[in-house]
């Protein structure tokens, strides 16, 4: 205050000494959660649907990590497998647009 006014649109600005910090809101926080932990959860099962692809595909007598028979996958895994990558990709790319659209509308 000033002359007992009150500078209101400066109020909110850092003073000498005060320390600027930058916050984002909740929902674009709660996004960048999400946006990791389904990057995090597509790349797990996109590792695990390359290695049973690998395994089922590939010759396993020219990879020495196949010592044995290799595991066949009964269509339930199959289902599963896909389904967490699908789900794990989708949840990457829906809160990237979230974030993206949320960014251009500023």
């Amino acid at each position: 205050m000033r002359n007992g006014m009150s500078d209101w649109p400066f109020d909110s600005l850092p003073r000498d000494g005060d320390r600027v910090r930058f916050r984002i809101s909740f929902e674009v926080g709660m996004a960048l959660v999400a946006l990791v932990l389904c990057l995090l959860y597509a790349l797990l099962f996109s590792r695990m649907v390359y290695d049973s692809v690998v395994e089922h595909f590939v010759v396993p007598s020219r990879l020495l990590r196949y010592m044995g028979p290799p595991h066949v996958h009964h269509p339930l895994e199959w289902v599963w497998l896909l389904s967490g990558l699908v789900f794990g990709w989708g949840g990457t790319f829906a809160s990237a647009r979230y974030l993206a659209r949320r960014s251009l509308q500023r």
